[in-house]
């Protein structure tokens, strides 16, 4: 091997530097490397000693030079490519490329990214991608002597991005079905895909795809979500529940890393979590009310126990004023007292199972209410005495209180009243305005007493629901419910108005005509 003694330093440089500098270039219109531009001998001792693959084109033939890298490129057209001219050597792509080497001659660089070229791999054509930039190279006269071509085989990389793409794009039309809602989010944080599912529930617009995530969902950052998010990022996977302020919402969410980002699958579960909390209510609600109502019965129970077991006694010492007929009556008058109670609890305990299966039932029919609420009055006036209130007084506004009722269930309501008013009314006296609004009635029950506070306003005619005040709330906390269904029944309605230590007003507004419209 022969080598040209001013190419001898390019020996050194692996098997292409060998081959050129052994190469027969007189054969070729370059010539002798002596005559060579110093440009041409500095730029292949650069490119000889480049890991990427590089070739050179050079003069008006466009002579090929090229680095190790670059020869497994060429496959099977290496060594036969070097020196000869660059269109024989890439004559199925000539049409690409031999304009833009016109470009780059004329001074200007060019670079293309994934190019896709179809070129002869070992007698096949193949479809590759290429990474390539030309660069004029100047001679020493500052005119272009030739081209330096940097160039990447980008083939795999481009063939793996559309396999994932493809991926990509099959998962995304399977998360379009899906009802349920996700988002995917790059290393940057960088909202890039979410589902149809995910905008609708979040009420936001397609647009917001590619916004940044943090700015889309202020204050998220620094709360569970945050926090398993930036875990997801780091390659974990996570499942919670949370809440977030912002959107006043709960979510149940599952998040776990992609490659690179995080993705997230969610469902809103406030309505869930609404139930949830209406059923630990509830619970509560019941275990209070098996409290109460145990409490409730046994009280009237014990008390006919222990008149029942005084009466045993005595008759046993053979007491001959048991039965003394002033004795007798009381012993029956404390007795029907008690057994009333009982009846009462009872009774509202299975009207509270009537509504709730919705089986109350109205009997209507053509009815006075000034009769049926002086007749209760009338009725309830031991009561009335007993507590001190006295017996209230009508007022009156109006003249026509007929109307199509249930008288039952009237005097229930107007009952429950007046022993709400009785029973919180600390003695004081008890007013009743009754009105004639043409078309419905009013009635009005105030009482003096210690009042309702807001808070409780809006619990009373609650199912179980009592004031909070355990020392002053009485009964199974049921009147005021029941009431409220009767009256809802007739298409009315009862509201309260009240401020602590300024009793309450209990207001009840029924049609004389029920509307069909109305139907519970």
């Amino acid at each position: 091997m022969i080598v040209h003694p001013r190419l001898k330093h390019l020996s050194q440089s692996g098997q292409m530097g060998q081959m050129i500098a052994s190469f027969d270039w007189k054969n070729t219109s370059l010539g002798d490397p002596e005559t060579w531009s110093q440009s041409l001998v500095s730029i292949l001792g650069i490119v000889l000693n480049n890991k990427i693959a590089m070739y050179v084109l050079w003069g008006k033939d466009q002579i090929n030079f090229y680095n190790d890298a670059y020869a497994q490129i060429l496959d099977k057209k290496h060594p036969a490519a070097l020196g000869a001219k660059s269109i024989e050597t890439w004559p199925e792509i000539w049409d690409t490329i031999g304009p833009l080497f016109g470009d780059v001659y004329s001074g200007k660089s060019v670079y293309f990214e994934n190019m896709p070229l179809t070129v002869n791999v070992s007698g096949a054509m193949v479809d590759k991608f290429f990474t390539f930039s030309f660069t004029p190279i100047h001679m020493e006269d500052g005119t272009v002597g030739g081209v330096l071509d940097t160039v990447i085989d980008t083939t795999v990389e481009v063939k793996q991005q559309e396999i994932i793409k493809k991926s990509e794009e099959k998962f995304r039309n399977y998360q379009e079905l899906s009802p349920s809602p996700f988002i995917s989010l790059d290393k940057d944080w960088n909202i890039s895909y979410m589902n149809s599912a995910a905008l609708e529930v979040l009420n936001l617009p397609k647009e917001t795809i590619g916004n940044n995530f943090w700015t889309t969902f202020p204050n998220l950052e620094d709360t569970i979500f945050g926090e398993s998010y930036h875990k997801s990022m780091r390659g974990e996977r996570s499942s919670f529940e949370g809440y977030y302020p912002t959107y006043d919402r709960w979510y149940r969410v599952i998040t776990y890393g992609l490659q690179p980002g995080v993705a997230i699958a969610f469902q809103d579960i406030t309505e869930t979590k609404k139930l949830e909390e209406r059923l630990n209510k509830a619970v509560a609600s019941r275990d209070e009310f098996l409290s109460i109502a145990s409490h409730e019965l046994k009280t009237p129970i014990t008390s006919l126990k222990i008149q029942a077991q005084s009466v045993m006694r005595e008759m046993k010492k053979g007491n001959p004023e048991i039965y003394d007929p002033e004795r007798i009556k009381k012993y029956f008058v404390q007795s029907d007292k008690q057994v009333t109670r009982i009846t009462r609890l009872v009774d509202d305990m299975l009207d509270v199972s009537r509504i709730g299966s919705g089986k109350l039932k109205l009997e209507l029919a053509v009815v006075d209410f000034k009769t049926i609420l002086t007749e209760t009055i009338e009725r309830m006036s031991d009561q009335f005495m007993m507590s001190s209130s006295g017996k209230p007084k009508i007022k009156v506004k109006g003249e026509n209180f007929k109307g199509s009722w249930d008288a039952f269930r009237i005097e229930q309501v107007i009952n429950n009243l007046f022993t709400n008013a009785i029973r919180y009314g600390e003695g004081q006296p008890i007013d009743v305005q009754l009105e004639d609004h043409g078309d419905c009635i009013k009635l009005l029950v105030c009482d003096k007493g210690r009042g309702i506070s807001k808070a409780d306003q809006e619990l009373i005619f609650e199912r179980f629901m009592r004031a909070e005040d355990i020392e002053f709330a009485q009964g199974l906390g049921l009147g005021l419910f029941i009431s409220k269904e009767i009256v809802l029944n007739h298409g009315g309605k009862i509201e309260v108005e009240s401020s602590l230590g300024e009793g309450a007003t209990f207001k009840v507004f029924l049609p004389k005509i029920k509307s069909p419209e109305v139907q519970r």
